[in-house]
């Protein structure tokens, strides 16, 4: 079904998914972070994040988890309850929801789907690869594998609108892939009237259909991109909010684990500020924390097998 906002139908609208991740040492894991909204909403939502800025008073450059300190933390948290209290506002409306996505290597990045995926766009007759095109390309096809399983659950029911996709520009494969090979992506379909967006998008369907026919979900509604957006995340509110939202559940797991250090504290002080469910210990148990220098440690995931999903009803409003 379309997404319904009260008289008016959304039919014809696409919903923009911006998503951030925080990444465990040597890739032993992923947290994915997202927020979904209607796309026609976006501009006044990011207008109206940065108009409570400007109004409390608040730091108007951009918020990034790795700048928390004991200087600023009322100012992150401040920002961090305004996005969650845009997000409420949205699911009342849609059934859009916010999303954490915590996994193990085998899952994200060593998946037989994603090699499966790979191969064949690496068997396109009559094409050569650099290494440095082969990483974008394999990472390309992990970050569709993460869209293919995940999307659907920003959702709490199936939708008929196609997705805009909203990353941080340092992933714009779109830019980074030579063009007259980017037109040959789709497994070898000839694209050359179309322009580089729409070939990247007719690639990511390709590939989800592919992994349609490795993985079946017949009781489950498969989505369809429509567009790719790349932007500088100093840039958009909603994309510093996923950046703060993967960074703090990872430090949060890094604080039950073990990790006292100053800004590991600050964090999970925040991570108990806004979320409402503490970390399982059966999650907990699928990370260790290592020494990597006597003043810092690193997270490493050791279930390598791991696929968790956190939902909008464990995050708490201010007045919660």
């Amino acid at each position: 079904m379309p997404i319904i906002i009260p008289g008016k139908t959304v039919a014809q609208n696409t919903v923009s998914l911006f998503i951030d991740e925080s990444i465990c040492h040597e890739d032993s894991g992923i947290i994915h972070a997202t927020f979904a909204f209607p796309t026609d909403a976006v501009p006044m939502i990011e207008e109206s994040l940065s108009e409570y800025l400007v109004r409390e008073g608040l730091q108007t450059d951009e918020y990034k988890g790795s700048k928390i300190n004991s200087v600023n933390k009322d100012a992150y948290r401040k920002f961090i309850f305004a996005i969650i209290e845009v997000a409420h506002k949205c699911a009342t409306l849609t059934p859009l929801r916010p999303m954490l996505t915590i996994e193990g290597k085998n899952c994200h990045f060593s998946n037989e789907a994603v090699n499966t995926a790979f191969r064949s766009i690496m068997s396109i007759p009559n094409m050569s690869w650099s290494e440095h095109e082969r990483s974008l390309i394999r990472a390309f096809c992990q970050q569709i594998w993460w869209i293919f399983r995940f999307i659907t659950k920003t959702c709490e029911r199936p939708i008929t609108n196609s997705f805009d996709l909203v990353f941080d520009e340092k992933h714009n494969f779109e830019e980074m892939i030579d063009e007259n090979k980017l037109v040959l992506l789709p497994f070898g379909v000839h694209l050359h009237e179309r322009t580089r967006g729409k070939c990247l998008v007719s690639f990511a369907n390709s590939i989800i259909g592919k992994y349609s026919e490795i993985l079946p979900r017949p009781d489950t509604w498969i989505p369809r991109i429509s567009l790719f957006t790349y932007r500088n995340s100093a840039s958009s509110r909603i994309l510093q909010g996923c950046d703060l939202f993967s960074h703090i559940y990872f430090n949060a797991i890094k604080h039950a684990k073990g990790d006292r250090s100053e800004r590991v504290v600050i964090k999970n002080n925040l991570f108990n500020n806004f979320f409402g469910t503490p970390i399982s210990d059966d999650l907990l148990s699928s990370f260790e924390v290592a020494q990597r220098t006597p003043t810092q440690k690193e997270l490493r995931c050791t279930n390598l097998d791991l696929t968790e999903v956190a939902r909008i009803g464990e995050f708490k409003l201010l007045d919660d």
